[in-house]
């Protein structure tokens, strides 16, 4: 999983993730812009059903 929590790093953060599948990893990319490096509050929905979901997979 990769969370971006800023649309100036969102590129960076796409490209990080798409390099892992094509790798052959399962990934799920998030992006909560609150314009800092931070882990934002309102990702955490998304990241407890992931966690909850895939990561059990």
């Amino acid at each position: 999983m990769m969370v971006s929590s800023s649309a100036k790093s969102r590129p960076r953060a796409e490209q990080i993730c798409d390099a892992a599948q094509a790798g052959g990893a399962r990934t799920t990319f998030v992006c909560e812009d609150v314009g800092k490096h931070d882990f934002p509050a309102s990702a955490y929905p998304k990241v407890r059903e992931w966690l909850l979901e895939e990561a059990m997979k």
